[in-house]
């Protein structure tokens, strides 16, 4: 179906032939010119949305048609089956050789063979190929038919193999571009045509191309042999069958790898300082360590060194600070998310005995860097999946995370070994308990403990405020926070060792801040058009600065979530204050103790565990065995201990402890001097 576009034209397409009930709409993108019929051709387009035709409209100037927009296309990226299948290889295969086979102008040969080779989304290179052909409308319009994407592609291939057996064999259609072509059966330009589509119909152009680049990757040995004698295998291969491209896959997974190509490392110590503390406030042990870390790498350039594994809480910059370790060092950075990840072979490779195998995950993060000395972070090691059918992930990333073995590293799919040990490791964790040891064993900890409060205001000023402000669409001038506005939300809104409660709380402000600006904008707009005599336009109002007070805080974000009880309950009798650990960091824990009248009974309330409440008779044994010199200590030095008596005392009063938070289950051993603590105040 052709289209083409009126001047007065809003919603109507006017229909200048009917082929299909299917057309596309189309956007413009060069010029249109005027024809003598008072049409309008348009000299190029870009393809926007099919649709499918309802009916036509009568009593229009032109013949137009009421239509229905159909579903956008789904994209078959390489994640997916069909694409790993080799369906796009062979689809690009064809096209190269039908490209070269029908364009004669050898600059826009290149370039479309150019924009075939980098497209790696298949939904949009079918287009493109097709866009190439050579072929009638009919046969155009009825690929467009098909409503299947995968269907299509088949057919375009189908629709491609035929194309190639008519064209080589001779029989060059009427529409080809070039006019001029001697067809007589045995000129000297059809011989060499010949000759030439007869080595790309055997793949030997291709082949070449791959056995110049494995030469030029200054492979090792080892990998070199392999390379060769499989390229052998594939020579041997014909390029019709589907082992072909599996194997041409394989020698292409190793001509790309950066076997010795490394990006030139910064050396200068200073730089790396700079950008550690332009990218993070506080942590200054932690920044010494990682500077000393860097200094003893760049002092020794084969230094294997140890492997770096960043631990805390959410939300404190473990993956940041990998990533200003890359950006200090100069170096790529890749990130690699080992959480839930259950399948060694998402590691090591799949064997390319399977269907669909590929390398693991380390070599195709090279593929992707281009380059062997990346910084590749390992993000929550600590929850790689356990007691799975496929292995044990954990396991296999021993060898990747020892110095003394990642320089042969070796994949499964690649069947031979890697070097890895110019990757610069780090890894994360939140929690070093299920860690496995052996793997522990192999990274050196580097403890991130949280920030202070006069941190988190120094990162908000610096660095979140600003984000959040340039995120909901403000100016500067809109909003203002004070560093007693910023105190206020971390006190009483956030309770967290690191700033990403703090930065939904900011955002959270920013966007009402953002709704308030719209509404004044409307009412401006209103006032400029029924007082025009006071406002000229819109931009005459300006929208007053917001400051941030508490007032507006707890209007934005709701009622105070925390308030601090340690400093109204620690005057009082019976309370003591420990320090517990959580998997989101330290927590301030207060126990309580109670005397009153009773039996010589002890109540423990508050969701403990077995070790805890060993903690709790020990330390009242503990105060027992003391109990007169404890309370001859604890009174007025004027007062006399006589008439005490321990067992009367411990026999006619109850005891009781309470741990607050109490659906929160709490063990440890360390507690026992808290609660001594808590039953002598008492």
């Amino acid at each position: 179906m052709g289209l083409c576009f009126q001047k007065d034209s809003t919603r109507k397409f006017s229909i200048l032939s009917y082929l299909t009930d299917i057309g596309i709409i189309v956007k413009v993108t060069d010029e249109v010119t005027e024809s003598t019929n008072g049409q309008y051709k348009m000299i190029r387009g870009a393809a926007i949305r099919k649709f499918k035709l309802r009916s036509f409209l009568p009593k229009m100037q032109a013949l137009s048609a009421e239509v229905e927009l159909l579903p956008d296309e789904v994209s078959i990226t390489k994640d997916d089956i069909f694409f790993k299948d080799g369906v796009a290889a062979r689809l690009k295969d064809l096209s190269y050789r039908y490209i070269e086979l029908v364009c004669r102008n050898q600059q826009k040969l290149r370039a479309k063979l150019d924009l075939v080779r980098s497209e790696n989304n298949l939904t949009k290179l079918h287009y493109i190929i097709a866009s190439y052909l050579r072929v009638g409308d009919e046969e155009k319009c009825k690929l467009l038919e098909i409503d299947n994407i995968r269907d299509r592609i088949l057919k375009l291939i189908s629709i491609l193999e035929q194309e190639l057996k008519t064209r080589e064999a001779g029989l060059f259609s009427s529409n080809n571009d070039d006019k001029a072509q001697d067809d007589s059966p045995r000129s000297p330009q059809r011989v060499k045509m010949e000759n030439k589509f007869n080595n790309l119909s055997d793949g030997s152009q291709e082949i070449n191309i791959l056995e110049a680049k494995i030469k030029d990757g200054h492979l090792p040995k080892e990998a070199l042999s392999v390379a060769m004698q499989e390229l052998k295998r594939l020579k041997q291969m014909d390029t019709q069958s589907s082992d072909y491209y599996i194997q041409k896959k394989y020698l292409d997974t190793i001509a790309d790898l950066p076997w010795s190509k490394k990006s030139v490392e910064n050396n200068d110590i200073n730089l790396a300082e700079k950008v550690l503390e332009e990218s993070h406030a506080g942590l200054e042990k932690v920044k010494e360590r990682i500077l000393e870390f860097l200094a003893a790498k760049i002092l020794r350039k084969d230094s294997k060194g140890t492997i770096l594994c960043l631990h805390g809480p959410p939300g404190v910059g473990k993956t940041s600070l990998g990533k200003s370790i890359a950006q200090s060092l100069q170096r790529k950075f890749e990130r690699i998310a080992l959480g839930g990840v259950r399948d060694e072979a998402e590691v090591r490779g799949h064997r390319r005995t399977y269907v669909g195998a590929m390398p693991g995950t380390f070599i195709q993060s090279l593929l992707k860097c281009n380059t062997n000395n990346p910084v590749i972070l390992l993000d929550e090691i600590d929850k790689v999946g356990k007691n799975s059918n496929q292995g044990d992930p954990s396991a296999a990333l021993l060898e990747v995370l020892d110095p003394n073995q990642n320089n042969t590293f070796k994949d499964h799919y690649l069947g031979m070994p890697f070097d890895l040990s110019n990757v610069l490791f780090i890894a994360t964790a939140n929690s070093l308990d299920t860690i496995p040891l052996p793997l522990l064993d192999r990274m050196e900890v580097i403890s991130l403990s949280g920030y202070t409060i006069y941190e988190k205001i120094r990162i908000a000023e610096d660095y979140l405020v600003g984000r959040q402000i340039e995120e909901n669409g403000l100016d500067k001038n809109h909003i203002r926070f004070s560093p007693e506005s910023l105190s206020y939300i971390i006190n009483h809104y956030t309770a967290e060792p690191g700033v990403r409660n703090l930065e939904r709380s900011i955002g959270a402000i920013c966007r009402r801040v953002a709704f308030d600006f719209l509404k004044f904008q409307k009412g401006a707009a209103i006032a400029a058009t029924t007082e025009t005599d006071n406002f000229n336009t819109v931009g005459c109002v300006h929208f007053p600065t917001i400051e941030v007070t508490k007032e507006f805080v707890e209007e934005v974000l709701g009622p105070r979530a925390y308030e601090n009880e340690i400093t109204k309950r620690i005057d009082q009798p019976g309370i003591s204050i420990g320090l517990a650990y959580t998997s989101v960091g330290g927590k301030v824990l207060l126990i309580e103790a109670a005397k009153y009248a009773g039996s010589g009974k002890l109540q423990i309330t508050g969701h403990l565990g077995d070790v805890m409440k060993e903690s709790v008779m020990t330390a009242l044994g503990w105060i027992k065995s003391r109990a007169e010199l404890i309370y001859l200590l604890t009174q007025e030095k004027s007062f006399t201990v006589k008439g005490f008596t321990p067992d009367l005392f411990f026999s006619e009063n109850d005891l009781h402890i309470h741990f607050p938070a109490a659906a929160i289950p709490k063990d440890g051993p360390s507690a026992g001097i808290t609660i001594a603590i808590a039953l002598v105040r008492d």
